[in-house]
């Protein structure tokens, strides 16, 4: 493997890559709201939306190569397993999560409902933010060789 590319590395480039377009996306998806509000339509959509595709489309790669990383090919069908099972939790679970934010910030500002989109946006930005933080602090630390002790 080139030198830069080892395992270690590569699935923190490719997660923070992920994260990088999705946040992008995110904003680019606030700006859309700010600027056409209720006149949005599914055109003024398609750019921020394929931008949060494909920034998903690279973390979701990256969260199989991460779990599935140090699990013999012994434990390979169960470790599988359990990603999948934790997947299809987040997926039930994260909608009805945040589906209640989003309705708790629509209520609050009084049916304003770009405006509650935009709030809403904000906070997965942030929700993005600190999952980059979290994966550069792992992969800071994860991948440092352990020091040698002088004889």
């Amino acid at each position: 493997m080139p030198r830069g590319l080892s395992p270690a590395t590569a699935w923190g480039r490719i997660l923070l890559t992920g994260l990088a377009v999705q946040i992008a996306g995110l904003l680019l998806l606030c700006a859309t709201f700010s600027r056409f509000g209720i006149a949005t339509t599914a055109l003024t959509l398609v750019p921020a939306t394929a931008l949060i595709g494909y920034g998903q489309a690279l973390i979701v790669n990256s969260f199989y190569r991460i779990g599935m990383r140090d699990i013999s090919a012994s434990d390979a069908g169960a470790g599988s397993a359990i990603l999948s099972t934790l997947q299809q939790a987040t997926l039930g679970l994260g909608p009805a999560i945040l589906g209640s934010l989003f309705l708790a910030l629509a209520r609050r500002g009084g049916g304003n409902y770009p405006q509650a989109l935009i709030d809403f946006l904000l906070v997965e930005v942030a929700m993005m933010l600190l999952l980059g933080a979290i994966a550069l602090w792992l992969r800071h630390h994860l991948n440092r060789q352990p020091a040698t002790v002088a004889s």
